[in-house]
C-alpha cells in the first residue's frame, strides 16, 4: 500500500476487546507509521475522548474506528451521538454487522465506511487510507454531504446532473450516477474515488433504492435525460 498522508495523524480505536485494539494498532502501524493512537473500551470512554478532541486546535487529520458492540452502546442511537461528537472527523464502523440494511443505515447516517471484522484486513486498511486522504485534503466526510475523496476526477464523470425537483440526491449519489453513465465498472469507480469495492456497492444499492430501480441498466434508462 502506498502511504499518501504523511502528516502526523490520530486514530481512536474504540473496541471493548484489548486483543482487538492491539491487533488493529499493530496492523495500522505497519502501513501507516505516522499514526498516533488513542483507545476506548466502551461508549462513555469513546464519547469522552471525542469531547476532548473538540477542544483541541489544529487536529485536522483524525479517524475513529468504532465497534458497535461495546458496553454502553445502544444501537443506531448511540452511533448517531458519537457521529455528532466526532464531526468533522470520519468514523469507520469496524464490527460484525450482520444485516445489509444496517450497513446502509449506518452509511446514510454519516458513517464514512462499514468494514466487517470477518472480511480481509486489507478492507480496513483501504478505508483508513481513504479517510486519512479525505481529512488531509480538507474534504467533508459526513455522508449526506460528502464530496469526492479525490478531487481530480476523469473528465468522463464531471458532467452536471439535473434530477427532477421532487428527487433529491446526495453528492455521493450523484458521483455514483456520473460514474454509471461514464460506463465505469465497480472496480474502476472504486479506484476513481479511492474507496473500497464494498463501499461502491453500498453506495449503488442506496442510489438504486432512491431512484426506485433494481439494476444498473434501469438506473441508466431512468436518468439518461438528466445530463446536460
Amino acid at each position: 500500500m502506498v502511504i499518501k498522508s504523511m502528516q502526523p495523524s490520530k486514530v481512536l480505536l474504540a473496541d471493548d476487546h484489548s486483543l482487538m485494539r492491539e491487533a488493529m494498532q499493530q496492523l495500522l502501524s505497519c502501513s501507516f507509521p505516522q499514526l498516533f493512537f488513542e483507545f476506548a473500551s466502551d461508549f462513555m470512554q469513546t464519547a469522552q475522548c471525542l469531547r476532548e478532541w473538540q477542544g483541541q486546535t489544529g487536529l485536522n487529520t483524525a479517524v475513529i474506528i468504532l465497534d458497535l458492540r461495546m458496553p454502553g452502546m445502544n444501537g443506531l442511537g448511540s452511533v448517531r451521538k458519537l457521529l455528532d461528537l466526532a464531526a468533522p472527523h470520519p468514523v469507520i464502523v469496524y464490527s460484525e454487522v450482520a444485516s445489509l440494511t444496517t450497513q446502509h443505515q449506518l452509511l446514510q447516517m454519516g458513517v464514512f465506511a462499514v468494514a466487517c471484522k470477518s472480511n480481509p484486513s486489507t478492507d480496513l486498511l483501504d478505508y483508513v487510507q481513504a479517510a486519512l486522504d479525505s481529512t488531509s485534503h480538507k474534504v467533508g466526510v459526513n455522508f449526506p454531504t460528502v464530496q469526492a475523496i479525490y478531487p481530480k476526477q476523469s473528465p468522463a464523470i464531471q458532467h452536471e446532473i439535473h434530477p427532477p425537483n421532487n428527487l433529491e440526491l446526495t453528492a455521493r449519489q450523484m458521483d455514483m450516477l456520473r460514474a454509471l453513465h461514464a460506463g465505469l465498472p465497480n472496480k474502476m469507480i472504486a479506484r476513481e474515488y479511492g474507496v473500497a469495492l464494498g463501499t461502491v456497492k453500498n453506495h449503488l444499492f442506496i442510489l438504486y433504492e432512491r431512484l426506485g430501480v433494481n439494476s444498473r441498466s434501469e438506473a441508466l434508462n431512468k436518468t439518461r435525460g438528466w445530463f446536460l
